[in-house]
């Protein structure tokens, strides 16, 4: 515009008017155009501007406005322009007055910003919101050539306060994120000026890969051990089978001819039975043993004496028997009993007179003086001979008494001689004296046996036993040498355990293997050690237990039914009794109730215990119950088993070198040598045969040190072989250690049912059949008409009577199939059907009447055989472990459980590691807002217009956008890893319960602390949680990497393991197993979802704003306190400016409004929330710990209350009715609603 145009003077009262057709104007978007279309005439001078109509040629002249730029001749068309046009662009400095048109409109220079043609420096604009204690807001800002406002640093760059006017790239190792003030921020990936933080795929490579190696090393490392087995298995198999065959051969010859082997000593069990008598009467191919050839050799004399002509003397001495002995037993009877018993004989023949008494004849025509000359010279072949010289009463039976005054036995060995006559014999070890034929039976290698425990002998039967023991020659005789076939015709196997314990400690070694015995050494202490062992065996005895009008009533859809009724018996002490009867007899209901387990009817009548009057349920730690089912520790090997179960169920005075020996006892005991380091095994994990894992269910009782056995069908799901061994076992136990045993047993075998001394027999409705000994079945039935068809087991035949399907005088084959014919038309006719209802009922209504009448008619010798006996004392009941060891029995036994785990716990480890991984990594990294290049320009700076001395006029909410922007995505983040992790931690955490419940419900009814097991679960899942979450943690942190410490990191994932176990810790108590899996998931991912926080229905602005909410959603939903810690851990680390935070030691005044942790509603009741702190946010820790502590100690109290018949427990309405048990658990209450107001508290109250 030329300089000698007209300018109108302008008046302020007036328009003056003025030429729209030549001038210039900035439009709104600031861009420049200019008119010339008349002559350079009536044009407004500077600082005004020339407003008109849009089609004018004239106006009227205005002053400008500070913020426009009005050279001369400026002009606006339209007058809704006047204030918008003409204004000086943002970051340019505008001068009026200025005769060179190129500096009318200049940058801002760098360091200032200039709007609307003001301007201002960044240090005094980045004050005013210091000196107003709002903190330095502007902080991470610059001011670059011709800035309109404060510039944010850009992503990848850093503005520092010494020089803001321009950014710098941010260095290597480094990430910085939008508005940044100095490099803190660690990224070792980072490149310089990185726009994005990253993780080096070498990193995520290194992970995956090490998770391949974990998981091939542990598949290697079972397909190794896998493979080892398996070349092993046909050795082990032919050896297994080889030892099962040996020990029931031996079981053979410890028994008498009435009980043969298991049938692999015969051909087939029909070779056990001939002509259909009972089978005790017959001899079976073991009639070749000791016992058959002393019995061939006794018939032989009585038949020989009964071919004798009239008046022709028998000479004893004629028909000699040549013993077929061991070496052992060839010598000993030669050297000792011999010469012992010819002494006695002689020394009482010198001091005797001729009395009427010596000249009488009491076997085969000789008077005792004669006899004593004959066995002085017969070398006692002859037992029939024998007999007669002991047997001073002469009425057939031999007393402790007559032994101690004919063969001066000691009070040990005569004990232990007619205990050990009766063993064999299989009579009750609790009877006093021995039969003639028991005698004539054992005697041989009974003398021998006892003959060893005289300590004052001179010893050449023991110096003997060593030779035969030392098989090397080298004159020592090591621990294990002692379980050898030479000392198992002595002693047995838990006899020959208990000495060599007593070598042990004589020895002070700790280990069988460490034994080392000169041959001095065992002449000298062997007779001792085994006197003390037989003298502890033959003083021990079971519990005697008489039951009179016993009757169970359980309630049925309403109506009550017997199922045990009126029934009378008794099990005698140190006997074995099976419980029999057809299917609803209630054989289990009886075995229940003797023990002490029906709480789920009424019992009734009297239960007498060594003739006093008691409850068996009070003697719990002298009682064993192996249930039917094998429940044991499948990991663990047979030893560890039962080391701890001594250790819960023994006295505290127990050592625990004591218990293994007890262990080692047990397991010789049972026939377990072979297998005692072996795992158990289940049906996942191989391990010990059936039959030997049913030996380890008994065993686990018999570590208790019991005075009786009960067993619910022990013989379940075995083989025959099998279930003869687990029977052999338990007539062991009664036969040498006393033990009073009564079991419930279907249809046993005929080797089998000749094992028991007493049977109860039953039939539908628990009424009683018979009771008595076996060998009186057959003539008890036969007196009412039943007969015994050739080749019929005497238990089926016995079964069938009791369950009305056979009627005295029928054959049992033609009586049969009468009755399914019956059954089969009775299916078409319920006329006929009834019928034969009515008929089966009315037979076993006569079977009871006719025990009735039998009972009350049976000789008064024979009925106290079934009544209580005279009172003697009670058995005292030991302490139990106090609760602190039991804890640390439970922790030991858990982390060992875990360790044969490993497997598994390692591929649930991985699995965590793996989803979480991949989550985070899929969610990036951490970079604390958007991109400069993602945000709108308006948000890239703080525009001048909004700086003033007026701090308020600050947009803050506009300054903060990006940033809480950014903790949306994070609690986006957050939300997915706590979800996938909370749902399998739980889901892990139900295992520790649910796999081992069966386990825990055994325990429990023997007793065990339930709060130990719980206390020692919650330990050690806690300890293999943590071991999970903090590696899982640790891959998290190194993909994420957060500002935060690594630890408060990690222990957020820690504190989300303890509130999801515990959860799983109380489904697992409360629901079914088979439902476990849905509910806990179902329940973790519906509750961490919706009531987290994260999303709607209940965000956290909801949970702050009602308490209510609050404490549902801080109660019920896991990952409440997991995704705040998450997201706040890591905006607190953030500097002042993001608006999180103030620094330490600064009031921050700036108004609640705009801080960016009441906008996004978090930490709303933590008085320290905007307090800077990279060492991780702990306010979620306490209400975390104390809401799982509060649903830890409610599973705890419901372990009590629910699954209670599983443990063997009243029902909870009966024990309600015990004011002891209601006051046991107020402890628990109390501390329970303790903790839960605590919980409430912390998530409610401001800290």
């Amino acid at each position: 515009m030329g300089t000698g145009s007209k300018k109108v003077t302008v008046d302020t009262a007036e328009c003056a008017a003025c030429s729209l057709t030549i001038g210039r104007w900035i439009d709104e978007n600031f861009e420049s155009h200019s008119v010339s279309t008349g002559p350079f005439e009536n044009v407004c001078p500077a600082e005004h501007q020339c407003v008109g109509a849009a089609n004018a040629t004239e106006g009227c002249c205005q002053r400008c406005a500070p913020s426009q730029l009005c050279t001369p001749a400026t002009v606006v068309f339209g007058f809704e322009h006047g204030h918008d046009w003409n204004q000086c662009p943002p970051g340019m400095r505008c001068d009026d007055n200025s005769l060179d048109e190129k500096k009318v409109i200049s940058k801002c220079p760098a360091g200032f910003m200039c709007e609307k043609n003001k301007m201002m420096s960044c240090d005094a604009a980045r004050k005013i919101p210091i000196d107003a204690g709002y903190g330095d807001v502007h902080a991470g800002s610059y001011c670059p050539e011709g800035s309109s406002g404060l510039v944010y640093c850009p992503t990848g760059k850093y503005c520092n306060l010494t020089n803001m006017t321009a950014a710098r790239p941010c260095p290597s190792g480094f990430f910085c994120p939008l508005k940044t003030e100095a490099p803190r921020m660690r990224c070792y990936w980072c490149a310089e000026g990185a726009k994005q933080k990253s993780t080096s795929p070498v990193l995520l490579f290194l992970v995956v890969f090490a998770l391949c190696l974990a998981l091939a090393a542990v598949a290697l490392k079972h397909r190794l051990r896998k493979n080892r087995q398996q070349n092993n298995d046909g050795e082990k198999e032919k050896e297994h089978g080889r030892a099962e065959r040996n020990e029931q051969l031996n079981e053979g010859e410890k028994l008498d001819r009435g009980s043969p082997l298991v049938m692999s000593a015969c051909e087939n069990e029909e070779d056990l039975l001939e002509h259909g008598e009972p089978l005790e009467n017959k001899t079976t191919p073991l009639s070749k043993t000791l016992s058959g050839r002393f019995l061939a050799t006794v018939r032989g004399h009585e038949k020989e004496k009964e071919q004798l002509e009239p008046g022709e003397e028998y000479d004893v001495e004629t028909p000699a028997v040549s013993l077929t002995l061991p070496p052992l037993t060839k010598s000993a009877v030669k050297r000792s009993i011999t010469n012992k018993i010819a002494t006695v004989i002689e020394k009482s023949e010198s001091i005797a007179e001729e009395t009427e008494e010596n000249s009488a004849e009491i076997s085969g025509g000789f008077s005792r003086r004669e006899l004593r000359k004959k066995i002085s010279r017969a070398d006692i072949s002859n037992p029939v001979l024998l007999f007669d010289y002991l047997d001073l009463s002469m009425n057939n039976y031999l007393t402790e008494e007559e032994l101690r005054t004919t063969l001066k036995y000691s009070d040990t060995q005569a004990k232990y001689f007619v205990r050990k006559i009766n063993q064999l014999a299989g009579e009750p070890l609790c009877s006093k004296t021995m039969s003639r034929e028991a005698f004539i039976d054992h005697a041989p290698e009974c003398l021998v046996m006892t003959d060893l425990l005289d300590v004052k002998a001179s010893g050449s039967g023991i110096a003997a036993l060593f030779d035969n023991l030392d098989l090397d020659g080298n004159g020592l005789v090591e621990g294990p040498e002692l379980h050898c076939e030479a000392l198992d015709k002595i002693l047995t196997g838990s006899q020959i355990q208990a000495v060599l314990k007593k070598f042990m400690l004589k020895q002070g070694v700790h280990k069988m293997d460490e034994v080392v015995i000169s041959r001095d050494k065992f002449v000298g202490l062997f007779a001792k050690f085994t006197n003390d062992v037989v003298r502890e065996e033959v003083e021990r005895t079971g519990i005697d237990i008489a039951f009179e009008r016993l009757r169970l009533t359980v309630s049925v859809s309403g109506k009550t039914v017997n199922v045990v009724d009126g029934i009378t018996g008794r099990l005698m002490a140190s006997s074995m009794s099976a419980l029999m009867g057809g299917s609803g007899a209630g054989k289990t209901s009886l075995l229940n109730a003797l023990c002490g387990r029906a709480y789920y009817g009424e019992m009734t009548g009297s239960i007498m215990i060594n003739g006093n009057k008691a409850s068996v349920r009070n003697l719990k730690n002298l009682v064993g119950f192996v249930p039917q089912d094998d429940i044991v520790y499948a990991e663990l090997t047979v030893r560890e088993n039962f080391i701890f179960a001594g250790r819960f169920r023994l006295p505290p005075s127990w050592t625990e070198e004591e218990i293994e020996n007890l262990a080692d006892d047990v397991i010789a005991s049972l026939g377990l040598v072979r297998v005692r380091n072996s795992i158990v095994g289940n049906a996942n994990l191989r391990g010990v045969s059936g039959g030997e894992k049913k030996r380890v269910n008994i065993g686990l009782e018999l570590m208790s040190t019991p005075r009786i056995l009960f067993l619910d069908e022990p013989t379940s799901g075995l083989d025959s072989a099998s279930s003869a061994l687990v029977m052999h076992s338990l007539k062991r136990l009664v036969q040498e250690k006393g033990v009073t045993i009564a079991t419930v047993i279907h249809q046993p075998r005929q080797v089998i049912f000749n094992l028991f001394d007493n049977v109860i027999l039953l039939a539908a409705g628990g009424k009683t059949v018979f009771i008595g000994p076996p060998k009186s079945i057959t003539p008890y039935f036969m007196s009412f008409g039943y007969s015994l068809p050739r080749g019929i087991h005497v238990a089926d035949w016995m079964l069938d009577i009791s369950t009305g399907n056979l009627r005295p005088g029928s054959d049992l084959g033609n009586d049969t199939a009468s009755m399914l014919s019956k059954n089969s038309e009775s299916t078409s006719s319920p006329l006929k059907r009834t019928r034969s209802t009515l008929l089966v009922q009315e037979a076993r209504k006569h079977l009871f009447e006719q025990w009735e009448d039998s009972f009350e008619k049976m000789p008064a010798t024979e009925k106290a055989k079934y009544l209580p006996p005279s009172p003697s004392h009670m058995p005292v009941v030991d302490e139990r472990p106090s609760f602190f060891k039991q804890v640390s029995y439970h922790i030991h036994r858990n982390m060992l459980v875990s360790y044969r785990n490993a497997r598994s716990r390692i591929l649930d480890t991985v699995v965590a590691i793996v989803a979480v991984v991949f989550v985070t990594a899929f969610d990036g990294p951490l970079t604390f807002g958007p991109s400069s290049v993602e945000l709108a320009d308006d948000r890239l700076l703080v525009p001048l217009s909004y700086i003033s001395e007026d701090v308020d006029n600050l947009p803050f909410d506009e300054m903060f956008k990006p940033f809480q922007a950014a903790a949306d995505k994070d609690i986006g983040d957050a939300m997915k890893v706590s979800v996938i992790c909370a749902v399998l931690v739980c889901l892990n955490a139900t295992k520790y319960m649910s796999d081992k419940c069966q386990e825990q419900f055994r325990e429990a009814s023997s007793d065990y602390s339930i709060n130990a097991y719980f206390t020692a679960i919650n330990i050690t899942s806690s300890i293999d949680l943590l071991v999970q979450m903090v590696i899982t943690g640790l891959f998290a942190y190194s993909i994420r990497d957060p500002p935060s410490l690594w630890i408060s990191f990690i222990f957020n994932f820690i504190m989300l393991a303890w509130i999801c176990a515990s959860w799983g810790f109380l489904f697992s108590v409360i629901i079914p197993t088979k439902n476990l899996v849905t509910v806990s998931g179902f329940f973790i991912a519906f509750c961490s979802l919706l009531f987290g926080g994260g999303i709607p229905p209940l965000q956290f602005q909801d949970i702050y704003a009602s308490p209510g909410k609050a404490i549902l959603s801080g109660l019920f939903a896991p990952t409440r306190y997991f995704i705040e810690t998450y997201v706040v851990s890591d905006f607190q680390c953030r500097p002042v400016q993001m608006g999180y935070t103030h620094t330490n030691g600064n009031e921050n005044h700036l108004p609640e409004e705009y801080r960016s942790f009441n906008v996004k509603h978090l930490g709303q009741s933590d008085k320290t929330i905007a307090h800077y702190s990279c060492r991780g946010w702990t306010w979620g820790y306490l209400p975390a710990f104390f809401v799982g502590l509060t649903i830890r100690l409610l599973a705890g109290l419901l372990m009590h209350f629910v699954n209670r018949s599983k443990q063997n427990k009243p029902s909870l309405a009966k024990s309600m009715q015990d004011i002891k048990f209601i006051l046991s658990f107020v402890p628990f209450i109390l501390a329970t609603l303790l903790c839960l107001a605590l919980s409430i508290v912390f998530i409610l109250v401001e800290r």
